[in-house]
Protein backbone atom coordinates (compact mmCIF):
# COMPACT_ATOMS: atom_id res chain seq x y z
CA UNK A 1 0.00 0.00 0.00
CA UNK A 2 1.38 3.51 -1.34
CA UNK A 3 1.23 7.03 -1.60
CA UNK A 4 0.24 9.80 -0.27
CA UNK A 5 -1.59 9.92 3.16
CA UNK A 6 -1.19 13.24 4.28
CA UNK A 7 -0.66 12.13 7.74
CA UNK A 8 2.95 12.19 9.35
CA UNK A 9 3.59 8.74 11.47
CA UNK A 10 6.44 10.87 13.34
CA UNK A 11 6.14 14.04 14.82
CA UNK A 12 9.40 14.28 15.53
CA UNK A 13 11.18 12.62 12.76
CA UNK A 14 8.68 13.69 9.61
CA UNK A 15 7.69 17.27 10.63
CA UNK A 16 8.75 20.51 9.96
CA UNK A 17 6.59 23.34 10.63
CA UNK A 18 4.21 21.32 9.04
CA UNK A 19 1.42 21.22 11.93
CA UNK A 20 -0.69 17.88 11.49
CA UNK A 21 -0.48 17.16 15.37
CA UNK A 22 -3.16 19.43 16.17
CA UNK A 23 -4.88 18.43 12.90
CA UNK A 24 -5.49 14.98 11.85
CA UNK A 25 -5.24 13.11 15.25
CA UNK A 26 -7.95 10.47 13.61
CA UNK A 27 -6.24 9.82 10.62
CA UNK A 28 -3.35 9.56 11.96
CA UNK A 29 -4.95 7.01 14.53
CA UNK A 30 -6.85 5.04 11.48
CA UNK A 31 -3.30 4.08 9.87
CA UNK A 32 -1.93 2.74 12.79
CA UNK A 33 -4.59 0.35 13.38
CA UNK A 34 -4.43 -0.78 9.52
CA UNK A 35 -0.98 -1.31 9.75
CA UNK A 36 -1.54 -2.92 13.06
CA UNK A 37 -4.15 -5.07 11.60
CA UNK A 38 -2.66 -6.07 8.20
CA UNK A 39 0.52 -6.43 9.85
CA UNK A 40 1.95 -3.66 7.66
CA UNK A 41 5.42 -1.41 8.08
CA UNK A 42 6.75 1.44 6.83
CA UNK A 43 9.61 0.07 4.37
CA UNK A 44 11.41 3.27 4.40
CA UNK A 45 11.26 4.24 8.44
CA UNK A 46 12.65 0.16 9.17
CA UNK A 47 15.71 0.96 6.76
CA UNK A 48 16.17 4.77 7.79
CA UNK A 49 15.06 4.91 11.89
CA UNK A 50 16.14 8.28 12.29
CA UNK A 51 16.68 9.84 9.60
CA UNK A 52 14.96 13.11 9.15
CA UNK A 53 13.94 13.27 4.95
CA UNK A 54 10.41 14.67 3.65
CA UNK A 55 8.71 14.17 0.82
CA UNK A 56 6.82 17.09 1.08
CA UNK A 57 7.85 20.98 1.06
CA UNK A 58 5.91 24.31 0.85
CA UNK A 59 8.54 26.92 -0.22
CA UNK A 60 7.76 30.57 1.37
CA UNK A 61 9.22 32.31 4.40
CA UNK A 62 8.90 29.37 6.71
CA UNK A 63 9.73 26.31 4.73
CA UNK A 64 7.21 23.65 5.50
CA UNK A 65 8.64 20.18 4.90
CA UNK A 66 6.95 16.51 6.25
CA UNK A 67 6.51 12.86 5.13
CA UNK A 68 3.96 12.47 4.21
CA UNK A 69 3.73 9.58 1.48
CA UNK A 70 4.71 5.73 2.59
CA UNK A 71 5.15 2.80 0.81
CA UNK A 72 3.96 0.06 3.25
CA UNK A 73 4.31 -3.46 3.25
CA UNK A 74 3.85 -6.90 4.79
CA UNK A 75 6.22 -7.45 7.52
CA UNK A 76 6.96 -10.95 5.34
CA UNK A 77 7.93 -8.78 2.20
CA UNK A 78 10.41 -6.97 4.41
CA UNK A 79 13.47 -9.45 3.58
CA UNK A 80 12.95 -9.32 -0.32
CA UNK A 81 13.50 -4.97 -0.27
CA UNK A 82 17.47 -4.81 -1.24
CA UNK A 83 17.36 -1.02 -0.56
CA UNK A 84 14.32 2.17 -0.63
CA UNK A 85 14.95 5.93 -1.07
CA UNK A 86 13.19 8.93 -1.72
CA UNK A 87 13.65 11.10 -4.65
CA UNK A 88 12.42 14.51 -5.91
CA UNK A 89 9.45 14.11 -7.73
CA UNK A 90 8.65 16.14 -11.54
CA UNK A 91 6.92 19.57 -11.43
CA UNK A 92 5.29 18.63 -8.17
CA UNK A 93 6.09 19.23 -4.18
CA UNK A 94 5.93 15.93 -3.80
CA UNK A 95 8.58 13.51 -4.08
CA UNK A 96 8.76 9.88 -4.86
CA UNK A 97 9.26 6.91 -2.74
CA UNK A 98 11.60 4.33 -4.98
CA UNK A 99 11.51 0.66 -3.10
CA UNK A 100 13.51 -2.26 -5.34
CA UNK A 101 12.85 -5.14 -4.40
CA UNK A 102 14.93 -8.53 -5.30
CA UNK A 103 13.18 -12.50 -5.30
CA UNK A 104 16.36 -14.08 -6.81
CA UNK A 105 18.68 -14.22 -3.66
CA UNK A 106 16.03 -16.00 -1.64
CA UNK A 107 15.74 -19.78 -1.42
CA UNK A 108 11.95 -21.13 -1.35
CA UNK A 109 11.44 -23.33 1.98
CA UNK A 110 8.70 -26.43 1.58
CA UNK A 111 6.11 -23.96 1.98
CA UNK A 112 2.38 -25.15 3.55
CA UNK A 113 -1.24 -25.64 2.34
CA UNK A 114 -3.90 -23.90 3.51
CA UNK A 115 -7.51 -24.72 3.92
CA UNK A 116 -10.27 -21.96 2.98
CA UNK A 117 -12.79 -23.02 6.03
CA UNK A 118 -15.32 -20.35 4.65
CA UNK A 119 -15.74 -23.08 1.34
CA UNK A 120 -17.69 -25.17 4.25
CA UNK A 121 -20.61 -23.04 4.54
CA UNK A 122 -20.28 -23.02 0.36
CA UNK A 123 -23.38 -25.35 -0.38
CA UNK A 124 -21.53 -26.23 -3.92
CA UNK A 125 -18.31 -27.08 -2.57
CA UNK A 126 -20.14 -29.09 0.30
CA UNK A 127 -22.06 -31.15 -2.33
CA UNK A 128 -19.34 -31.93 -5.08
CA UNK A 129 -16.91 -32.80 -1.89
CA UNK A 130 -19.26 -35.43 -1.01
CA UNK A 131 -20.21 -37.09 -4.25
Amino acid sequence: MCGDFNVVQNYVLDNNEYDMQTTRPKARKAIFEIMDSLDLIDIYRSFYEDKRWFTWRKPGMHLKQARLEYFLISSDWANYVEHTTIKPGYRSDHSLILSHFTFKNHERGRGFWKFNNSLLYDPIYVQKTKE
